[in-house]
């Protein structure tokens, strides 16, 4: 199964509580005063020869990359037209919902059992990003209901989290832009922090052609990415415009840029080395 151990955190809650009072405090009061059946979940199924590809991360961290590159090239075929949309919609949970009910759990769970159990090497499911669709209605992806999904499904799941420089996930920098992406973020940190971390491996976008995360995926993966990462990987250099344009940002959006950096930094407690 995946071998990865990474530092697991507990604290939950909206980041602008966390840049006052500390990470751990605001945990209890937002998840689990809305969403009481959610707790953490732990990996079941680590050998079972079903295993599900999903990759995890903000905007701009790497999910074209892979959905494109990398997917083709190393999981088993199979024609998605027929159930990509349906999945993302169950996935998928609207900003007004912190988590999806037990009744999208249990219809998540059916169509992994359709669509992914019995099937022999990787299957890989295109992702959104957090958010998903900011400009037609903003939607990010559930992994908790997606690994308690699997656990039901008897699915192996593994979750490839991405990351990068946050001055680079935002690259355009006005409020609107980089509030809907902190609130993303404290979502997508809030909901790993209750997963097991078996289910998870971390890699970030400038780390594709290291050998030792090459090796850590591969590893994961449970096949060589090596010949994959060397075809597809064609790294976007957009560090300096995106550090310029932070410069010249008004003093508001420059504070909850620092608020986005802080759950950046809280994912990467979480991933651990990357």
């Amino acid at each position: 199964g995946p071998p990865d151990t990474h530092r697991h955190g507990a604290a939950q809650g909206s980041l602008h509580q966390w840049a006052r009072i500390g990470f751990a405090a605001a945990a209890l009061t937002l998840m689990f005063g809305i969403c009481p059946h959610y707790s953490h979940v732990p990996k079941l199924h680590s050998t079972s020869a079903a295993r599900l590809v999903y990759a995890v991360g903000l905007e701009h961290t790497g999910h074209h990359l892979w959905q494109q590159g990398l997917y083709p090239r190393l999981c088993t075929p199979r024609d998605n037209s027929s159930d990509l949309s349906g999945f993302a919609e169950l996935i998928n949970t609207g900003l007004e919902l912190p988590c999806a009910p037990r009744s999208r759990q249990r219809n998540i769970s059916n169509y992994l059992r359709r669509a992914v159990a019995g099937r022999a090497g990787l299957t890989c499911q295109n992702a959104c990003s957090y958010p998903c669709s900011p400009k037609i209605r903003p939607r990010n992806p559930d992994v908790v209901a997606l690994a308690n999904a699997s656990n039901a499904a008897r699915i192996d799941l593994r979750l490839l989290v991405l990351t990068r420089d946050a001055v680079e996930v935002v690259y355009r920098f006005n409020e609107p832009r980089v509030d809907s992406l902190v609130d993303a973020c404290t979502r997508m940190v809030e909901q790993l922090e209750l997963l097991d971390p078996a289910f998870y491996s971390c890699i970030d976008y400038r780390r594709y052609g290291d050998p030792a995360a090459r090796q850590r995926l591969s590893h994961f993966l449970g096949t060589d990415v090596g010949a994959a990462i060397d075809a597809a990987y064609k790294p976007t250099n957009r560090s300096s415009t995106a550090r310029e344009q932070l410069r010249r940002a008004d003093d508001a959006t420059q504070r909850r840029f620092r608020t986005l950096h802080l759950c950046t930094r809280r994912l990467a407690g979480l991933c651990g080395p990357t």
